[in-house]
């Protein structure tokens, strides 16, 4: 059932919004592309709203000599992530659709998550940039892991403490010339930027104290482009996970977790993915805390998504089931001489 409920966040993880300019009027797009090792009639574009799936254009594939191509045009549509898919949801391409006029797709139907994007500047400036912020942060973890080393040998810190800086300042470099040039895309890059407990200023004495209330410092929650950013829900699930694993008691992370989602509008696509991010990430570093979240999000959510809710529900009560002092599930098996034991019946002996 896990396994079931991670394939419907694997969609959420891509959540697909549109994004409209504030300077700039909505205009038409052309979306072809050319694939292979294909079963499919046609391919759909998608957006996504709260874990659900809306088509909103689909587009015949034409085959000639083991080639099948298609051709979407006139996509009247705002800025903003999509989905190109087939038959499967967990087989679906990603692609930010800009003011460009034309983009094109290439690859196997088989597996559209890996095609190419070919002629988008923006798709191609997204890529870069979260490479660059990857391997900005393997950077910055190999320092603070180096000033921990020089810290417990109190030897060596000037440079640990030198190295960290630079690397939070090329971090923020960074978020300030994508600022400048791609705002959509810095909201994206502001919830991936997270600088280091050894030069903030704010006056923390633990760095978990830090962590759990400056990890979105950049990012603005309330801000109504994050209803239309995917990566929200993958941020939200690394940061509920991660806080779960530094071994709080129930009560403060439940604090530091409801504070975050707390700065985002109770009702909107962005508290819905933060929201469902945050339950997935608990799930299996914090039974207690996955439960509280897990209901509180089935309260609110229920109406929109009843069949994840209901499949919440069921992984609920069924880790509540393995906890250590819970009230087991009932069981009921024949005896040799034909009647049934329930295992309620030994509730209180010894066996």
């Amino acid at each position: 059932m896990y396994r079931f409920i991670q394939r419907i966040f694997f969609i959420t993880a891509l959540v697909l919004f549109c994004y409209p300019h504030s300077h700039a009027q909505d205009s038409a797009y052309q979306l072809r592309g050319t694939l292979t090792s294909c079963n499919l009639d046609s391919v759909r574009l998608f957006r996504l709203d709260g874990g659900i799936l809306f088509p909103i254009a689909t587009a015949p594939l034409q085959s000639e000599g083991g080639t099948f191509s298609f051709e979407f045009s006139d996509l009247d549509i705002p800025m903003g992530f999509y989905l190109l898919g087939g038959g499967e949801s967990n087989n679906t391409r990603m692609l930010l659709l800009d003011q460009e006029e034309s983009i094109t797709l290439t690859g196997e139907c088989k597996s559209l998550n890996t095609a190419s994007i070919w002629n988008s500047p923006i798709n191609s400036s997204y890529n870069k940039i979260i490479q660059r912020a990857i391997a900005l942060q393997g950077q910055s973890n190999q320092q603070v892991n180096a000033y921990r080393v020089a810290l417990q040998r109190q030897e060596g810190l000037d440079e640990a403490e030198a190295g960290i800086k630079a690397i939070d300042t090329q971090k923020l470099a960074l978020l300030d010339s994508v600022q400048e040039a791609q705002p959509f895309l810095a909201k994206i890059l502001a919830l991936q930027t997270f600088t280091s407990f050894q030069h903030s200023t704010k006056g923390y004495e633990s760095e978990i104290t830090y962590f759990a209330k400056e990890f979105f410092q950049y990012a603005d929650l309330s801000d109504p482009a994050y209803n239309l950013i995917p990566q929200l829900h993958d941020e939200f699930r690394r940061y509920a996970a991660t806080l779960g694993r530094l071994g709080l008691i129930s009560d403060t992370l439940k604090t530091y977790i409801s504070s975050q989602l707390d700065r985002i509008p109770v009702n909107s696509a962005a508290h819905k993915a933060a929201f469902s991010g945050t339950v997935m990430g608990l799930k299996e570093v914090d039974i207690d805390v996955f439960s509280h979240f897990g209901n509180a999000y089935v309260q609110q959510y229920a109406s929109w998504n009843s069949s994840f809710t209901q499949l919440l529900l069921k992984e609920i009560n069924s880790v509540k089931s393995r906890t250590v002092g819970a009230t087991a599930p009932e069981i009921a098996l024949p005896t040799p001489e034909g009647d049934t034991k329930k295992l309620s019946a030994l509730r209180g002996l010894y066996v």
